[in-house]
């Protein structure tokens, strides 16, 4: 299915949600945004879910995790077009979040709160349709598989790559360039701090306020002109003052 037309027409909206106060809710924020969203069905159950996005073909689908008679991912395995826009809606924290933000992919916190909505739904037209290759990579994360790949989500398409080959992360602004082994640096429109909360547990490395790095990438500590890191790629990688001793010791293990 195409883009959804953001721009006049009335955006088709179905939402899959299974508690009657959740989707009041929900139905109500949407009525306060000043895009119109007509909203053409609602489900509370896998079955008919599946039956109602296959008759209308929404553009954008709210769906919540766990619904009667399964999961989100029964009813998106049950479809022969997945909408182009997906947000997830979710009472699970923790470990769950994290797993939609190495997917890419949107979510929302029950209950809804209306701005974090206007701020999810401002993003869509900027938003690529969602892939195959996420919901897979959304539903391992689920299963608390390690993640071995993360979605990063460009203007022009979204890439999964391994964490693996993630060299660095570098600061540019309110975005974040990702520097990629033997690839071209990929730039995000979010901030560092996101990555820095994401690649934490998997060998990274906040080293300065602009610098984030993979510990296995790292040649050498040079210590002269305030010490910089040596990357395998020759980069030259600044440390703050501050984190030095926390860079060394975390070297030197």
């Amino acid at each position: 299915m195409g883009q959804a037309s953001y721009l006049g027409a009335m955006i088709k909206t179905l939402i899959v949600e299974d508690t009657p106060v959740h989707l009041e809710q929900l139905t109500l924020a949407l009525e306060r945004q000043n895009r119109r969203y007509s909203i053409c069905a609602t489900a509370s159950a896998v079955e008919s879910a599946v039956e109602l996005i296959t008759k209308h073909k929404p553009e954008l689908l709210f769906l919540d995790v766990e619904i009667i008679g399964g999961t989100a991912f029964d009813v998106l395995r049950g479809l022969d077009e997945v909408p182009p826009h997906i947000i997830f809606v979710t009472a699970r924290e923790e470990f769950a979040l994290e797993a939609f933000r190495w997917a890419a992919l949107d979510y929302l916190l029950k209950p809804v709160d209306v701005e974090v909505l206007t701020d999810t739904l401002d993003r869509l037209p900027q938003q690529q349709a969602v892939g195959s290759s996420q919901l897979e990579l959304l539903q391992s994360l689920l299963d608390k598989k390690p993640p071995e790949r993360i979605a990063l989500h460009t203007q022009e398409e979204i890439i999964l790559v391994s964490v693996s080959d993630i060299m660095r992360c570098e600061a540019d602004g309110n975005y974040c360039k990702i520097h990629i082994r033997g690839a071209k640096p990929v730039l995000i429109a979010k901030p560092l701090k996101e990555y820095d909360l994401l690649l934490a547990k998997h060998g990274f490395l906040r080293v300065h306020q602009s610098h984030l790095v993979q510990q296995q990438y790292v040649s050498s500590f040079v210590k002269t002109d305030g010490g910089y890191l040596v990357m395998d790629d020759g980069a030259k990688i600044p440390v703050s003052t501050r984190r030095r001793a926390m860079v060394v010791e975390s070297l030197t293990r």
